[in-house]
């Protein structure tokens, strides 16, 4: 009996990041996981919590490839931004990261100090902050 196949192809973003549409309500973090997480790809591994924890702030539209030695990564989510988008994204910056450090010990990775900052302080991704 003939079985599925898949491919995954491996996707480059190109920075700036257009999201097409309003990007007005999607919020750049970037996390750092202080580990190399590239190779925590499972079901119930590293990448696929954090996923989840994430998803419980709003929807994640973009996820882009790790980078600094596969610590750190830049992720997009929409629906944190309210009355006052700078202040509503800084202090769910820092729920996301309290909740991100809340995981602890996950697939032997330490996020127990992982931390999350909007857009960050890279200089080579910093053009995908909106």
């Amino acid at each position: 009996m003939a079985g599925i196949t898949r491919i995954h192809p491996v996707s480059t973003p190109t920075f700036p990041v257009n999201m097409g549409g309003g990007a007005e309500d999607i919020t750049y973090l970037e996390l750092d996981y202080l580990a190399a997480v590239n190779a925590k790809t499972g079901p119930e591994s590293t990448l696929a919590v954090v996923y989840t924890m994430l998803g419980t702030f709003g929807t994640i539209v973009y996820q882009g490839p790790l980078f600094d030695s596969n610590t750190r990564q830049i992720v997009g989510i929409e629906g944190l931004s309210g009355d006052d988008e700078d202040v509503a994204n800084f202090a769910a910056a820092a729920v996301i990261q309290a909740a991100l450090q809340a995981l602890g010990t996950v697939d032997s990775i330490n996020l127990g100090s992982a931390t999350a900052i909007i857009g960050g302080p890279s200089a080579n991704h910093q053009d995908a902050v909106v």
